[in-house]
């Protein structure tokens, strides 16, 4: 699942705005669901730390093999910060959609978009230490 014919852009914007809606610091694109996730501020001590510490596992074991950070995404008005995660064998059509930019290397990547930049920055410096 998560094909692009499968996925429908205003269905995953809707689920972002939600997301923003109930106060998340972070969304993430789940493989394994196929869906938009987030975390917020009561996630911050249990489900994120252990987010972080397979994210960063993932890097070091050569699973991940790129973190970069994106271009800022407007979702119902508030600015989102991508940081993209290229990981052997997965794609994300749900990350092309949403750029709204066509272009197929972002199915490459799998978005963690943060509410804020510096938070975003750090996340992925600590990641790929």
């Amino acid at each position: 699942m998560g094909s692009l014919e499968l996925l429908s852009l205003d269905e995953l914007e809707r689920s972002l705005a939600s997301a923003i809606r109930l106060g998340a610091l972070v969304v993430y694109w789940h493989h394994g669901l196929s869906q938009f996730r987030h975390m917020n501020k009561d996630d911050e001590n249990t489900m994120w730390r252990e987010e972080l510490k397979l994210l960063r596992s993932h890097w070091r074991d050569g699973r991940i093999t790129s973190v970069t950070t994106g271009p800022p995404l407007n979702i119902d008005g508030v600015n989102l910060y991508p940081m993209e995660v290229m990981m052997k064998d997965l794609e994300c059509y749900a990350y092309m959609l949403i750029r709204r930019q066509g272009d197929f290397d972002d199915v490459k990547k799998t978005p963690y978009l943060f509410r804020s930049e510096k938070t975003r920055d750090r996340v992925k410096a600590w990641v790929t230490k």
